[in-house]
């Protein structure tokens, strides 16, 4: 005799509206999550909601999917909602505690010995990048690279800089 599938609602987030769209599988990776999940846990979806280009950032009570969803629970006594994961829902919580929730982790973060040099680093690209007050001329991002790596300043992967990494770096002076 099959067990009987209890009733369960999914939802799904999105939070950049450059991941929205016929091209993108944001939503579809996450219902794809959701369906195998609720098969090997006997449960039937019976609805989805979906908030399109909505920050994990902002309140859920502000999130028309969500809102929506609520209203659907209370009506019908579905008492159980399936995500993908938690940041899905909210990602406040774990920014506040963490800093940073989502994302590749930096160099940092992954080895936090490396701050000096990270630190070492960032101090002489922008020292390099500022103009030459006899001549009013700037080093180019590539001329800063070599020189960090001519001083020993090496990315985590032991070459130069990228160019595109010492205007991340200077990108104040730039303003």
């Amino acid at each position: 005799m099959a067990k009987r599938k209890a009733p369960a609602i999914a939802y799904l987030r999105t939070s950049s509206a450059a991941n929205v769209g016929a091209d993108k599988d944001s939503d579809k990776r996450q219902a794809a999550t959701i369906a195998a999940f609720a098969k090997r846990s006997h449960f039937e979806i019976v609805d989805t909601f979906y908030d399109e280009a909505v920050s994990g950032a902002d309140p859920i009570e502000t999130r028309p999917g969500f809102a929506a969803l609520l209203d659907r629970i209370e009506d019908n006594g579905v008492q159980t909602v399936i995500v993908e994961d938690a940041s899905r829902f909210a990602r406040e919580r774990i920014r506040k505690e963490k800093g940073k929730c989502e994302g590749r982790k930096s160099r940092v973060e992954r080895k936090p010995e490396d701050a000096k040099v990270v630190a070492k680093a960032i101090a002489m690209a922008k020292r390099l990048r500022r103009a030459n007050p006899k001549t009013g001329k700037r080093l180019s991002l590539r001329k800063i690279s070599a020189k960090l790596a001519d001083a020993g300043l090496l990315n985590e992967r032991g070459v130069e800089y990228n160019h595109n990494t010492i205007k991340r770096m200077t990108v104040a002076l730039d303003r």
